[in-house]
């Protein structure tokens, strides 16, 4: 008769890690097609809007000087001054 396995031995992890701020060199980018993305752009795009109120994408921000990439297509864009 086979000896039953014995549980492997685990350490104990916590439940919630601890969280630190990590700055990574990265690139972000979105993409948006079709006229049904139009107004969501008009919204992401509107300065009056405070970012704090703003949808999730136009409070993304690399750095004070550099903004997201965005692959659009004309129908996504057309409502855009």
């Amino acid at each position: 008769m086979a000896a039953a396995a014995a549980p492997l031995a685990t350490r104990s992890q916590p439940r919630h890690a601890p969280s630190c701020p990590l700055t990574l060199p990265l690139q972000v980018a979105f993409v948006a097609t079709g006229e049904s993305k139009a107004a969501i752009l008009q919204q992401v795009f509107d300065a009056s809007v405070p970012p704090s109120e703003a949808l999730p994408a136009a409070r993304v921000r690399q750095s004070d000087t550099q903004l997201p990439t965005w692959f659009t297509d004309l129908p996504a864009v057309a409502l855009l001054g």
